[in-house]
């Protein structure tokens, strides 16, 4: 399976306008039915965050969900990492 599918999967399981940030989606994808596909689509020489980018990057070319935004800007969400730090991520809807 392809990284980009699994997300697909991922965020296909909410609801439209349900709001999730890409944390939610990274969390997923180290269960057991995304873990493998993580591990393997992780590129070279890439650190963590710069890998988390390109899911929400990932996210965003779905077409399934969009950036929340006020006033024109993003708006972003304090949210657990991988790591259990709190750490400034996207907010999404999905569509």
């Amino acid at each position: 399976m392809e990284l980009a599918t699994a997300i697909e999967n991922i965020v296909k399981k909410f609801r439209k306008d349900d709001y999730f940030d890409s944390h939610s989606v990274i969390n997923e994808l180290l269960k057991k039915d995304y873990h493998q596909v993580y591990l393997e689509s992780f590129p070279k020489n890439c650190t963590v965050a710069q890998y988390h980018g390109q899911i929400a990057l990932k996210i965003n070319e779905s077409g399934l969900a969009e950036k929340v935004k006020i006033n024109e800007k993003n708006v972003f969400v304090k949210t657990y990492t991988i790591y259990g730090d709190f750490g400034e991520n996207q907010l999404w809807i999905r569509i």
